[in-house]
């Protein structure tokens, strides 16, 4: 709705802008969650790990490979699976769980912290201080805000009911990523919805 209102307005030539964004859509969190599943080899740890392999190789071969190591019925996991391959992917493989398994600490927030660093998510995110840029840094200091009251109202050092807490997180999928300063400071009309204006303080409405 807040889309076809900006589309309306802006075709009337009236300047706008609208945020409606939330922290579990951002790519760079979900691949920081699939990383904790194969962290602590939960059931959705294969699929966390599918996940991070369709960041690194290209789509028809891993069509491929999955289609492969479904005929080989195999009893071994997409992971184990993976790691023993003839071929590209164990590479890539091999990348993703030593970069999980430098991880190291001794809580969820160290765990989360040591995934971050280790995977240089601050830094492999295309151009200086562009946009995009600024949304991942937003989203990884959202989601380490997230981590830090978790653990100070629960068990700090269960990874695994922590990963429980945040699928739920993921299923809600109500936590709205914070605006930029920048987005507050466009010279147009801001569009959201009431739900969202809630709490603020606007001079017009």
């Amino acid at each position: 709705k807040c889309r076809q209102v900006s589309s309306f307005l802006q075709s009337s030539g009236i300047s706008t802008y609208y945020h409606q964004e939330t922290l579990y859509n951002q790519t760079v969190i979900k691949n920081i969650i699939s990383m904790l599943h194969i962290k602590a080899q939960t059931e959705k740890a294969d699929h966390g790990f599918l996940r991070l392999l369709m960041r690194e190789i290209p789509n028809h071969h891993l069509i491929d490979f999955t289609k492969k190591y479904s005929l080989d019925k195999t009893e071994l996991s997409l992971i184990e699976y993976s790691l023993l391959a003839n071929s590209g992917v164990n590479k890539v493989a091999q990348a993703i769980i030593n970069s999980i398994n430098r991880a190291k600490g001794d809580g969820i927030l160290d765990i989360v912290w040591s995934i971050i660093k280790s995977s240089q998510f601050y830094k492999n995110t295309g151009e200086t201080y562009s946009m995009k840029k600024k949304m991942i840094w937003q989203s990884l200091n959202q989601f380490r805000r997230v981590v830090y009251n978790y653990c100070l109202n629960y068990d700090a050092d269960d990874l695994n009911k922590f990963i429980d807490f945040i699928d739920i997180q993921c299923e809600v999928n109500d936590e709205p990523l914070e605006p930029l300063s920048e987005l507050a400071e466009i010279p147009a009309v801001r569009v959201m919805t009431v739900h969202s204006a809630k709490g603020m303080e606007f001079k017009h409405v």
